[in-house]
């Protein structure tokens, strides 16, 4: 099970990830939200961790902001959660992980019509697909819950990463469940929009152990 803690913004944590075991560190690079990181305070946390993959969360940004950003902080993925094409994404250039934001109130055969072929293109192009509900007007983090039914039909299909309300609580029983190649987090392990080492550790075990049992 990939475990990916996302919106870290300080060495403490992206230290408290490596050392549990996560797979994954998100830094948020996104204009306007609160989670979002500087470059200085970005390229401190990459120089600072050694075997975790550093993913650079980025939103309908210009390519050469996002390759600019990506060479400056030495980060290993490019997270893409806005409205960017295919094409768009094969000329970053680095391992790209895309954001499929699915209406969860939709039934499985619209999401088998429309979001499977969007799912298994990317996966076609070597584009890891991270899936989570879609929220107007939102990139995502917002922690609001999926279909836990829909979701593991797509989970059934293809290896996705699995993003949405997910908590150090519910995840094991999500990973039992749905069984994503991934999980990712962001508001669940947050505390007053700030992260927390408890949290943080908490939820990568339980993510992992659900895996393993």
């Amino acid at each position: 099970m990939k475990v990916k803690i996302c919106g870290v913004r300080d060495v403490k944590s992206a230290l408290v990830c490596e050392s549990s075991s996560a797979d994954f560190i998100g830094l948020n690079f996104v204009p306007n939200v609160h989670r979002k990181v500087d470059i200085s305070s970005a390229i401190e946390i990459s120089n600072s961790i050694n075997t975790i993959k550093k993913v650079g969360v980025f939103a309908d940004q210009p390519i050469e902001h996002v390759v600019s950003i990506i060479n400056q902080c030495d980060l290993d993925y490019a997270q893409l959660s806005g409205n960017e094409n295919l094409e768009y994404c094969m000329q970053i250039g680095f391992p790209v992980i895309k954001s499929i934001k699915i209406d969860f109130n939709s039934n499985i055969k619209t999401i088998k019509e429309t979001i499977f072929p969007q799912i298994d293109n990317l996966i076609h192009n070597k584009i890891i697909p991270l899936v989570e509900s879609y929220v107007p007007g939102s990139y995502g983090g917002t922690g609001t819950e999926i279909s836990i039914d829909l979701a593991k039909q797509i989970a059934e299909n293809f290896d996705i990463i699995l993003a949405g309300g997910l908590t150090p609580l519910n995840v094991k029983n999500m990973v039992d469940y749905i069984k994503p190649w991934g999980v990712d987090v962001a508001s669940g392990v947050e505390s007053e929009k700030k992260q927390t080492t408890n949290q943080i550790i908490e939820f990568i075990s339980n993510a992992k152990n659900g895996d393993n049992e």
